[in-house]
Order: structure tokens, then C-alpha cells, then sequence
């Protein structure tokens, strides 16, 4: 009876595992979303607090990934150039060109890694420092 009840203790944290790890991260929305979730006011124009839900939203229920695009643009768009690396301004440009170009959520997953790479440490929030490599995972693997 022992071995069949640590079977099902196992099983069961196993699969409570496996859900709350995929939870987040699935899709280029939701790492997209992750990123955003922690980067702090101080890191964004005033405007993206007016747009901010309704861009959540959007991108909760974006089907395409030319939407999604379009909404890490918007959203790269809202951010300070004090909230990212100087060099930014020399790959901006190309980065813009490649996304809009994305063709799957792997190739925008590439931008989305990018994008945060030039983010500064600073304007995250502590959790992102123990994330970060997870969540890089998980764009890798989109």
C-alpha cells in the first residue's frame, strides 16, 4: 500500500509542478507580458499608463504573430531610453525591421531576448534577476 500511495504523492507533485512552471512562459504573449510585468513605472512614458490594461489585454488575446509584433513594438516603443543601454540606438533600428519580419513565435521570441538583453538591471525588479535565465529558456523554446 506505501508504494502505491508514494506513486500518487509523487504523480500528483509532479503534474502540480508541470502546470504551475507552464503557466507563464507558453507563449511569446506571455514571456512578452513577463517582461513587462517587471519593468518598473519609472521605466515607461506616462502614456503607457493610460494604454497599459488594454495592451495586457491585447496581447492576452493576440491569434497572429504579426500582432504580437506590433504590440512588442508598441510596447518597446513606451520604454525610456534611460531604461535601456546606450548601444540600443545602434541595433534599434534593425531590430524593428527583423520583428515586423518575424514569421513564427520563435523568430519574435529571438527579438523579445533581444530586446531585453539592452534592458538595464536597475529598472527590473528583483524577481527578474532570479527569472532571467528561466525565462530565457522559455523564449528559446518557443
Amino acid at each position: 500500500m506505501k508504494p502505491i500511495f508514494s506513486i500518487l504523492i509523487v504523480t500528483s507533485l509532479l503534474v502540480s509542478t508541470f502546470y504551475s512552471c507552464n503557466k507563464l512562459g507558453t507563449s511569446h504573449a506571455d514571456l512578452m507580458i513577463e517582461l513587462e510585468t517587471n519593468m518598473g513605472w519609472g521605466s515607461v512614458n506616462d502614456a503607457w499608463r493610460a494604454r497599459r490594461e488594454s495592451w495586457l489585454v491585447d496581447a492576452r488575446n493576440t491569434t497572429s504573430t504579426q500582432e504580437q509584433a506590433e504590440l512588442l513594438l508598441e510596447f518597446e516603443t513606451m520604454v525610456l531610453w534611460t531604461a535601456v543601454n546606450p548601444k540600443w540606438a545602434d541595433v534599434r533600428q534593425q531590430w524593428i525591421t527583423d520583428a515586423r519580419a518575424a514569421n513564427n513565435d520563435h523568430d519574435l521570441g529571438v527579438q523579445l531576448m533581444l530586446f531585453e538583453s539592452y534592458v538595464l538591471w536597475d529598472v527590473v525588479s528583483p524577481n527578474w534577476h532570479d527569472r532571467r535565465a528561466a525565462w530565457i529558456e522559455d523564449c528559446k523554446g518557443l
